[in-house]
């Protein structure tokens, strides 16, 4: 069961407007059919221009105003070896969404893992845009996000998809309680322009 959203279903411009109407009630796209979905905390539905790129191009996971950006996935912020961060691993997918200018960008992301060899497979509005090794540690690791990804509304939904998760209990064989499924943990995720 999601934690923070879920998807309800696809709506006429009737509809989502008395939708709208009661709060938690979410528009995800207006492309084609519509969608909503009810948020399940208490926070409040993004607007497309709360998702624009901070001026630095970094996106601090897990530093307070990060929430905006972060679809289903995502645990709450806590500290990770130092920094303030959030792992993943509870679902098989960690989503991010943000709004940018139509052009390439370098992207890196601040990462660890918690399995040893962990390898992240990234997507870019669908796209398969990357793999690689995340280790254990703090570590950058990069990877180029063509222009022609952007959509036309400027919209980018990243898609971070961890290849296992394992819990502290399992890995210490049950010296530590923590029972949560852990993959990778983001500190920042910095979005440069080429």
């Amino acid at each position: 069961m999601p934690t923070e959203a879920e998807v309800v279903q696809e709506l006429t411009e009737e509809d989502f407007e008395d939708q709208a109407k009661q709060p938690g009630w979410c528009l995800v796209d207006e492309d084609g059919p519509l969608l909503a979905y009810r948020r399940l905390d208490s926070s409040v539905c993004p607007r497309p221009d709360l998702l624009e790129l901070p001026a630095a191009g970094v996106i601090r996971i897990g530093g307070g105003s990060d929430d905006r950006y972060l679809g289903l996935g995502w645990y709450p912020a806590e500290n990770v070896g130092g920094p303030q961060a959030r792992w993943t691993g509870g679902v098989p997918t960690s989503t991010l969404r943000v709004k940018l200018a139509a052009q390439p960008y370098r992207v890196t992301l601040q990462a660890t893992a918690y399995p040893v060899g962990q390898e992240l497979a990234v997507e870019a509005n669908g796209q398969r845009v990357s793999e690689f090794t995340v280790s254990e540690g703090w570590n950058e690791y990069a990877f180029d996000l063509p222009a022609d990804l952007v959509g036309p509304d400027g919209m980018m939904t990243l898609t971070l998809t961890p290849a296992r998760a394992e819990s502290a209990y399992e890995r210490t064989g049950g010296q530590v309680d923590d029972r949560r499924p852990l993959a990778v943990a983001y500190d920042a995720i910095t979005l440069a322009p080429k």
